[in-house]
């Protein structure tokens, strides 16, 4: 009896920490960082992808689309391990410029802009899709569209009106968002609260390595945190975020999620509103969550064989 004890309190031990070091395996594979890039501070939060326990993905406002609310209810709704400003979006309807996809459904379609799109296990791809043409996203767990091209290919690719943009204020200096992916599949989250021209937010994005990269919302609307850290705040409310999330374990029995009514908005680009206004070290490589799984999925079945 005193030996069953003895083994049920060490694998209770060992599970719990295990599911500690879990928890902190998924948090190390998001990680912050301050640079200096071209006499410009630049604030990076580094998401590593190929941990398959993080989620990448959209939040629209909790009103629905159409809708706004603050980056700070963003945070308090979601409690993300990171979040960025999201698309640029029409100030008259609130209405993002771009597509929206959370969870492999089409939420809202717009009009312009290159996307950030993600498959279920974590794999990164930015797309340029033609002005007004209306794709699928087949395959895709989270798609973020209506961002302005800044690297492709790890060269320089900033030609927002071929893109569809006219916003002039979009061409004059003022404080950025962006997001980037490197050779390593790690997505960079970067925002800079410093004036500057999109060719000098490229050369940003180059510098820290992406081989792709694209604007999302700026000037009053830049905005990044991470964890409970909020390092920028934005002046004004959003239509959309971007986010990190620990990926939740679907129980085996779930049911397929009902698709929801698909939203469709013909968007005037001039309309939008106006933003006011040493290559990066890379954070060590760290232990995933996914490879600690094995060994807590196992401990807790010996627990549950020897408590029998």
């Amino acid at each position: 009896m005193r030996m069953n004890y003895l083994c049920r309190t060490s694998l209770v031990l060992i599970t719990v920490l295990l599911m500690t070091a879990w928890a902190r395996a998924a948090s190390s594979s998001v990680a912050y960082t301050v640079e200096w890039i071209n006499k410009t501070r630049v604030h990076v939060v580094w998401v590593n992808l190929n941990d398959k326990s993080l989620k990448v993905t959209p939040a629209v406002a909790k009103a629905g689309i159409g809708q706004r609310q603050s980056f700070i209810s963003f945070l308090g709704q979601h409690q993300p391990l990171a979040q960025i400003t999201g698309s640029y979006f029409c100030m008259d309807t609130a209405m993002p410029i771009g597509d929206v996809v959370i969870d492999g459904n089409i939420v809202y379609r717009g009009p312009v802009g290159t996307a950030l799109a993600i498959t279920p296990d974590n794999k990164p791809q930015m797309k340029n899709i033609p002005y007004g043409w209306k794709y699928s996203w087949p395959g895709y767990e989270s798609v973020l569209k209506g961002g302005i091209r800044l690297v492709q290919d790890g060269k320089y690719a900033v030609y927002p009106r071929q893109q569809g943009y006219r916003d002039p204020g979009l061409f004059r200096p003022a404080t950025r968002t962006a997001i980037g992916i490197d050779a390593r599949d790690r997505l960079l989250m970067v925002a800079i609260n410093k004036p500057i021209l999109l060719s000098d937010l490229a050369g940003i994005m180059k510098a820290l390595g992406c081989l792709q990269a694209m604007t999302l919302d700026g000037g009053t609307s830049t905005g990044l945190a991470y964890k409970d850290n909020v390092i920028m705040t934005p002046g004004r409310t959003l239509s959309t975020v971007l986010m990190v999330v620990q990926r939740p374990q679907p129980p085996a029995d779930a049911a397929s999620p009902a698709e929801p009514a698909i939203h469709s908005h013909v968007v005037d680009t001039q309309s939008m509103h106006t933003p006011t206004p040493s290559v990066a070290p890379a954070p060590p490589a760290q232990t995933s969550a996914a490879t600690l799984r094995p060994f807590l999925r196992a401990a807790l079945r010996s627990l549950l064989f020897i408590s029998r």
